[in-house]
């Protein structure tokens, strides 16, 4: 297996309490802004601006507004990404705590409202807490959620309180700012994207301005609220103000009746637990509030005690109310507070009652996680809560903030009065939430699908012959009962009569051609037919061979019929005879009825040919009979290859022989009657005898324990190389490419030789599977769940090409690494690394490859193609030739950054050879014409198809196709043809619905994965097929 610089087993992920310390601090972030307002109203009102509304504005402006829209975020958040939410709502607020800082006058007032994006990061955090496969953890995410909430409204006073000492009251708005900024940092980095399985969908960039330009010019012409002096500019500022966001409203209104269908998985309400869930909500959010605002009167300390019970309590409920009677667990919670609330004056002034505070603290403590699980872990879906947890989630928000909203309205009347009415009230509302619910004490389950998928029956292979290994006279035997003519076997002579035949049979002449010599060259004067008795000829045109013609098949004819130049030169692949039929016999037995029998065979063939083209029908290929097994240095072990090679032969369902040392004619009697006859010769054999094995194999397989290639007989090029026990080096694996150009490379390590010969023999059968992955962006992840399906059912692959990201993929694969460390590597490189994430100036690109480049040389290092544990090849554009490039050989890393540079997208990449290369996907998506031929089927994996577009979804979501996705369709659309003959060539296509996903949406590997993982499940029994067919 070749050596790799990252390879690890699993995900490295952050571990989850990481993650819940990001969502737990932007709740408690909220919380601290909500009591820190209130207690600035409280400690310093003369210092605070005057406005028409008074003190209410601090909480009103940011609390009420956060609430309002929470629910609309937390959509937004689904189709967009939770991180991406969580960042820009601590942005926002960010600034508008620097502003609140700083502003004067009404400014503060729209800068509190700017802090209110907030609430985007709070829907982000709750969708993050439906995140994962465990209903008990998400649930407790939640509860614990609403805790880190209470717990920064404990803190809010407490600070309040000490920097209040030292500082005036706007040094709030900076330790806001400062926590804001310390969870801005750490959120990228702990945090990974994610979102709802769903079409994606952008943010409303003009919505946002326009609210903001509503809010700027509002507070322009707001001094008219607070003076007399009112001006034509202002009215002018607060009219165009309210044009703003009157649009921005109704732009607002109208992207939100375009995400009206929920994402799947936000959950439901039960019919008739809406409204009283949200009433149970909002009275706890009252008691919060009030009991937070008492408390207030009574020092900070008290308050932060009063909010630590709350805390600490429900902290400890969390850990066990999943599986107690909830019902009666809030009951108790309830009666503890309504208690409290009733025995307490409204003036604290000794111990005992100031300690009736912290009592109210332990029933909410007790209470409010009770109705959190309740709330969250009902509906007809248990897995799916966070529409619900926002609804509750928004109308505490709402009635905390009413909560001190009236507590500081009794300030004005009755300075430190009486408020157990209040509490009373709030405890009264709770209980009615409860009473009007059905009591529920089943714990929150998950529901998982059990898809289990029937394995595919064996395909039934030949009956085993019974000639032994060793049986001459069986041999002759059964030799005798399969005497074939083979005049009258080939398809072009079926049509003649026996007497007909017998005049062709009367002027063949018996020609020997030795391997390597050439039986007629192109150009040259059509004199003859030949008939192939033993051997195999290769075609070759224009210095290339095009095919090779076997046993039973016929050359020349065409040119001798029409009378033409040879249109092609033959040698001889190995030592063969023919039978020559000379023109000037055929002309002279030629006849009337013998040319119209011969026309009609002929024209029929072409029909047959022709149909199949049609159908797109792969031509079947001549098997390679003759096997000889060669040992090059001397102590090789060639007869326990060729034993072993034999073996695995046999189970496949082929008749082989093992005639051991035999004469041309033995051989020849040999190939009539066996699938495949395996010679072997040793080094120190007879010369005569590896001369002849040499020449008379149709497959030669070279066993040697050199790593390089040194002593090798002529015929070597194109052979099979078995290298036992020796690791050849990456210039070793290189030396061998270019001296031999194997046909395959085998190693063999500790006597392993069943398991190390088994591709082989799948090759040599005709039967190995390749495997050609599509590029598509982020969709080539679907390719992991693609390797992990077939490594799980034992499915080999033999052979591996792929384009852009899905060559990427492939290499991994032919590393001879694990599903299980591609997944983390691509965890670690594409998703956590973010390798899209390196913008520019977009002068040739929008983004500059480095990142990509960097990534590529961290995971492969200097590994070179020739050195791969399978054969491997992508496809790149050289913008300088305008040529296909296909990258079998020479450094892998190369190779696959020039196949991955998405033209707009990437830079172009500069090969070592010279030339400008571009994505492959531009000419050839999906590159199975690479892998395809003799050696077996090939299945081809599809990602990120046109599919999953219509004219709907232009219109509703414009915003949707960014410019990387615009890109990606339009360069599929130009290699559409190509795809199409691609799959046409392939025996199985899998295509993974990968239409959730956009092109850089790397986050989404979890949802890739899982449709590549149905996709292949869908067709495995035909790849098993596939795998099992001789």
């Amino acid at each position: 297996m070749p050596a790799m610089i990252f390879a690890p087993d699993l995900r490295q992920v952050s571990p989850d309490w990481h993650v819940r310390a990001i969502v737990m601090g932007v709740a408690s972030l909220a919380g601290l802004d909500l009591s820190m307002t209130a207690f600035a109203a409280i400690a310093a009102p003369d210092d605070l601006p005057v406005l028409a509304l008074g003190m209410v504005w601090l909480v009103v402006a940011t609390t009420v507004p956060m609430a309002l829209l929470l629910l609309p975020w937390l959509l937004r958040a689904e189709r967009t990404g939770r991180r991406r939410s969580i960042v820009q709502g601590l942005r926002g607020f960010l600034v508008g705590a620097v502003l609140a800082a700083l502003v004067p006058g009404v400014w503060l007032t729209g800068a509190r409202l700017l802090q209110s994006t907030l609430g985007l990061a709070l829907a982000g955090s709750l969708a993050l807490c439906n995140s994962g496969t465990d209903g008990v953890a998400r649930t407790r995410r939640f509860v614990s959620l609403g805790a880190a909430w209470c717990m920064g409204l404990c803190l809010g006073p407490v600070l309040g309180h000490l920097l209040l000492q030292f500082a005036p009251w706007r040094v709030l708005f900076v330790v806001e700012a400062a926590v804001a900024a310390v969870l801005l940092v750490l959120a990228p980095r702990v945090l990974v994207e994610s979102r709802a399985t769903e079409r994606p969908a952008r943010g409303d960039l003009r919505t946002a301005l326009l609210s903001a330009t509503a809010v700027l010019l509002l507070c322009l012409g707001g001094e008219s609220l607070v003076t007399d002096d009112v001006t034509l500019g202002e009215v002018t500022a607060v009219t165009l103000g309210l044009v703003c966001a009157g649009v921005a409203a109704l732009r607002f209104q109208r992207r939100q009746r375009r995400l009206r269908r929920l994402p799947r998985g936000l959950g439901s309400w039960a019919p008739g637990t809406k409204s009283v869930s949200l009433l149970a909500a909002a009275g706890s959010g009252v008691a919060i509030g009030s009991t937070m605002l008492a408390a207030l009167w009574s020092g900070a300390w008290i308050a932060g005690a009063l909010m630590v019970s709350v805390v600490v309590v429900g902290l400890l409920a969390v850990r066990a109310p999943i599986t107690r009677p909830l019902g009666r667990m809030w009951v108790g919670g309830l009666l503890w507070f309504v208690a409290a609330a009733a025995c307490w004056s409204g003036e604290p002034v000794t111990s005992v009652e100031a300690a009736l505070l912290v009592v109210q603290g332990v029933g909410l403590g007790i209470a409010v996680p009770a109705l959190d699980i309740l709330v969250t872990g009902s509906g007809d879906d248990p897995r799916g809560f966070v529409l619900r947890g926002t609804g509750v989630t928004a109308t505490r928000l709402l009635g905390a903030a009413a909560g001190v909203l009236v507590g500081l309205a009794m300030v004005d009347a009755i300075a430190v009065g009486r408020v157990e009415s209040l509490l009373t009230m709030a405890g009264l509302l709770m209980m009615l939430g409860f009473a009007a619910r059905r009591r529920q004490d089943a714990p929150v389950t998950l529901e998982v699908s059990d898809e289990r998928v029937e394995e595919a029956a064996h395909a039934g292979g030949r009956e085993r012959g019974t000639i032994g290994t060793r049986a001459p006279a069986a041999l002759l035997e059964f030799m005798r009962q399969r005497e074939i003519d083979p005049l009258s076997s080939l398809p072009m002579f079926s049509g003649l009569s026996a007497e007909q035949i017998q005049l062709v049979r009367a002027g063949m002449d018996r020609v020997e051609v030795q391997s390597g010599a050439t039986l007629y060259t192109r150009g040259e004067t059509s004199d003859a037919v030949y008939l192939v008795s033993r051997g195999r000829f290769a075609v070759v045109v224009d210095e290339v061979r095009v095919r090779d013609v076997r046993r039973g098949e016929a050359l020349g004819v065409s040119d001798v019929l029409t009378g033409v130049m040879r249109s092609e030169t033959v040698v001889a692949a190995r030592d063969s005879v023919v039978q020559c039929i000379p023109r000037s016999h055929l002309d002279h037995i030629a006849d009337a009825t013998f040319m119209r029998a011969l026309s009609v065979s002929l024209a029929e063939q072409l029909r047959e040919a022709t149909a199949r083209l049609a159908m797109f029908e792969h031509r079947e290929v001549a098997r390679d009979v003759v096997i000889a097994v060669v040992g090059v240095t001397p102590d090789c072990p060639v007869d326990e290859v060729l034993t072993a090679l034999s073996d695995l032969l046999r189970k496949r369902g082929d008749r082989v022989i093992t005639p051991g040392l035999v004469s041309d004619m033995g051989l020849e009697r040999a190939e009539e009657v066996a699938d495949r006859v395996v010679i072997g010769a040793r080094a120190d054999d007879d010369e005569q005898w590896r001369e002849f094995c040499l020449r008379s194999s149709d497959r030669l397989v070279l066993v040697t324990t050199r790593p390089t290639p040194d002593g090798l007989p002529e015929q070597s090029r194109g052979s099979d190389i078995v290298i036992v026990d020796a690791q050849p080096s990456v210039s070793d694996w290189q030396s061998w490419d270019q001296d031999v150009a194997p046909n395959s490379r085998t190693r063999i390590e500790g006597g392993a030789f069943a398991s190390a010969l088994a591709p082989l023999a799948d090759r040599i059968l005709g039967r190995s599977l390749g495997i050609a992955f599509s590029g598509g962006g982020a969709r080539a992840l679907a390719h992991i769940g693609v390797i992990e399906v077939l490594e799980e059912h034992g499915v080999r692959i033999d052979r591996v090409a792929g384009t852009s990201l899905g060559a990427v993929m492939g290499a991994f694969l032919a590393t001879g690494r694990s599903a299980a460390e591609l997944d983390a590597t691509a965890y670690k490189f594409m998703v956590k690394k973010s390798i899209m994430g390196d913008y520019t100036l977009p002068r040739t690109s929008l983004l500059r490859g480095a990142r990509i480049d960097d990534s590529l040389a961290e995971i492969f290092g200097d590994l070179a193609i020739e050195a791969l544990a399978l054969p491997f090849a992508c496809v790149s554009v050289d913008l300088v030739s305008r040529q296909q490039v296909v990258h079998r050989r020479g450094n892998l890393v190369q190779a696959l950054a020039a196949s991955s540079r998405l033209p707009g997208i990437l830079p172009p990449y500069r090969h070592g050879d010279g030339g400008v290369h571009v994505d492959g996907g531009l000419v050839n998506n999906l590159p199975v014409d690479l892998i395809t031929g003799p050696l077996g089927p090939v299945i081809a994996v599809q990602v990120g198809g046109l599919a999953g577009l219509n004219a709907e979804d232009v219109r509703v979501r414009s915003g949707s196709l960014g410019i990387p996705e615009t890109i990606m369709r339009s360069m599929m659309m130009a290699s559409d043809n190509a795809n199409e003959a691609a799959i046409a060539r392939a025996s199985v296509l899998i295509r993974p619905d990968t239409s959730s996903a956009n092109l850089t949406e790397f986050f989404q590997i979890d949802a890739l994965r899982e449709a590549g993982r149905a996709a292949t499940l869908a067709v495995l029994p035909e790849i098993l097929a596939l795998a099992r067919r001789a």
